[in-house]
């Protein structure tokens, strides 16, 4: 079995997989699919949270982050996180010279749809009745 290193590590990225859900761009950032190692992410980040802004900055935040730093979002690195999607807002907004707010609530909506919408896909359920 070969083992990836740099010196053999392929040159372009996988391709994302269809059933990972779609793939979101914001400010240029092509964001990571809304898997359920960000959704967890997420939970431990956002739960509870009366603040639809910040759980919609959190969402959006999470899905720039890779797999490992998704599963550190535990205990005490929470609060760390939840500074950490402040800053990167405020410094995308710097950048960009614009308020994003309304974008990552749209956004935030957007994502959540599409993992509802991949959700709500039901088996065949047996016909009932005279065939």
């Amino acid at each position: 079995m070969e083992t990836l290193t740099d010196d053999n590590a392929p040159s372009t990225p996988a391709p994302i997989l269809q059933d990972m859900g779609r793939v979101f761009t914001f400010a240029g950032i092509t964001l990571k699919p809304y898997s359920t190692a960000r959704e967890q992410a997420f939970w431990r980040i956002g739960q509870g949270n009366e603040y639809e802004k910040e759980d919609a900055i959190y969402l959006v935040y999470i899905c720039t982050l890779s797999p490992v730093e998704c599963s550190a979002i535990r205990g005490a690195e929470i609060n760390k996180y939840r500074a950490d999607a402040m800053e990167w807002l405020d410094d995308l907004e710097r950048k960009t010279k614009k308020n994003l707010i309304s974008e990552v609530i749209q956004l935030h909506k957007e994502i959540k749809k599409d993992r509802d919408d991949a959700r709500s896909i039901e088996p065949d359920a047996p016909k009932s009745g005279n065939a």
